[in-house]
């Protein structure tokens, strides 16, 4: 048992001196950020080099902690689809990707990539059915395209 209490004060102890080390690096980080070069860095005290006495339990009992709160659900990758607005071809996003509503008006000297027959209803970002006039797409969060559109992010859908 005699093992035991020693290995308890010897643990103790060091737990003492780093947390005395721990301040004194604190208080010495804080002097250097005066911001006053001419100044001296004030006087850290000695950490004891006693063990420290055992916390005493306090006649108050302490309140318990409270459960943390619970965080805000993260938005969704895509609004329901009638939340979703149409996107305009002025848009900045539909702009730089070259969207146009109709592929048949696509610039192929600006995007020669686009192949006929292309458009948003065959494109593996469109998320809508092939009767869905409009829907939701994977590049144009919380707007929907026209499924005869187009964009230089085209993928073709598998099959």
């Amino acid at each position: 048992m005699n093992t035991k209490n020693s290995r308890l004060t010897d643990r103790r102890r060091f737990l003492s001196l780093v947390g005395g080390s721990v301040s004194l690096l604190t208080v010495a980080g804080v002097a250097g950020c005066s911001g006053d070069k001419d100044a001296p860095a004030a006087a850290a005290p000695e950490p004891e080099a006693t063990p420290a006495a055992e916390p005493q339990p306090s006649a108050q009992a302490e309140p318990a902690p409270q459960p943390a709160a619970e965080p805000a659900p993260e938005p969704t990758a895509q609004a329901p689809a009638g939340d979703l607005v149409e996107l305009s071809e002025q848009d900045t996003q539909a702009t730089a990707l070259g969207y146009v509503h109709d592929a048949a008006n696509v610039d192929t000297a600006r995007y020669p990539q686009f192949q006929p027959g292309q458009a948003c209803v065959n494109c593996v970002l469109y998320q809508g059915g092939a009767d869905d006039a409009w829907a939701g797409c994977s590049i144009f969060i919380g707007k929907k395209v026209n499924a005869k559109g187009w964009c230089s992010a085209y993928a073709p859908k598998a099959g």
